[in-house]
């Protein structure tokens, strides 16, 4: 991981780059991290070059004293996928899966009578691997709000079976897309991809939406989905949900999003804080609905109780371009329309 002015300066200097640890973010190489190690080996930081023997000090201890445990040194192919990242430069080391991190080892596995050992599908591996570089890429920040459901709903209930009949199914999510969609458009910071050294705001509103599939969920993309309205979006998500079920998603019905948005379904929970989809800088998850006692005015002024529909919503962003201001906005623009229920069916 190198900055573009960090690699022009290797190449005037005719330095390697792979060499060149870095002291930027995550181990990133920075122009001035090129420069010392082209006036020579010695003008390391002194900081750094501690840390770094602390680290290999601390590894060397471990694998000393604990020969058992440090066995797994024998990698699978993504531990040494890892390792070599790390060893073409950058000073952040990262754990490596199934091996650990510094003094810390993972134990090895001893199989017991009736443990059942599952390999990993391809989907699944590519998921796994993709949650852990969400993890490892973006500072997730997670805000939540509670939404307050009773004129959406009211409007669902007096136009689902209208849609039914047009062999189309009028959910929840498919109103929570078209608010989100509306949400991105008045909030272009939240639907934006992190590059090298700078972002992007894109153009369209690309929403990913969850569906389960034979093989596990899978995330395929409304397109434009702020220009389609309810109508469009509700027969999008339905047409992708029949593909996914019988396994005639396609990969282009899968990529270009430019954000996400999660549903649990009926079994659901209160709510929780999704892992981004990469490269998105932000996914939108929904929880369950359930009646709950609220506050509201009523015609005389007054504040009285009712009981409503209530869903709370977890909206899990990116802290390196999207900042709680932005976040914050997009969320409630999001509340405030479902609260409305202002939608045209």
């Amino acid at each position: 991981m190198a900055t573009p002015s960090a690699r022009k300066a290797a190449l005037e200097n005719a330095v390697d780059i792979s060499g060149v640890r870095g002291s930027g973010d995550h181990g990133r190489i920075t122009k001035d991290d090129v420069l010392r190690s082209a006036a020579g080996p010695h003008t390391e930081p002194p900081i750094a070059l501690a840390q770094r023997a602390a680290v290999e000090a601390s590894n060397a201890k471990a694998a000393a004293s604990s020969p058992v445990l440090a066995a797994p040194a024998a990698q699978t192919p993504r531990a040494q996928n890892v390792a070599q990242m790390v060893n073409q430069g950058g000073g952040f080391v990262p754990p490596i899966p199934g091996v650990g991190y510094g003094s810390f080892k993972v134990p090895p596995y001893r199989p017991v009578n009736g443990d059942q050992v599952i390999p990993f599908t391809r989907r699944r591996r590519i998921t796994a691997d993709h949650m852990t570089y969400s993890k490892f890429t973006s500072p997730h920040v997670v805000t939540v709000a509670e939404v307050d459901l009773h004129k959406t709903s009211r409007v669902r209930e007096a136009n689902k079976e209208r849609y039914k009949k047009e062999g189309l199914s009028l959910t929840m999510l498919a109103f929570a897309v078209v608010a989100t969609a509306k949400a991105l458009r008045e909030t272009p910071s939240i639907n934006a991809r992190v590059l090298d050294d700078s972002y992007v705001l894109f153009k369209d509103v690309n929403i990913g939406v969850a569906v389960d599939s034979p093989d596990g969920l899978v995330v395929p993309v409304v397109r434009r989905a702020d220009e389609l309205g309810l109508r469009g979006i509700v027969r999008s998500i339905d047409e992708l949900a029949k593909r996914a079920k019988t396994g005639k998603i396609t990969a282009d019905d899968l990529s270009g999003a430019t954000f996400s948005v999660s549903n649990p379904g009926l079994k659901g929970n209160l709510f929780g804080g999704a892992i981004i989809s990469q490269p998105n800088v932000g996914i939108l998850r929904m929880g369950e609905i359930q009646k709950r006692v609220v506050v509201v005015e009523g015609p005389d002024g007054e504040d009285h109780m009712a009981i409503h529909p209530v869903m709370f919503m977890a909206l899990s962003y990116d802290h390196r371009i999207v900042d709680g201001v932005a976040a914050n906005a997009f969320l409630w623009r999001v509340t405030e329309l479902l609260e409305k229920g202002d939608f045209e069916v």
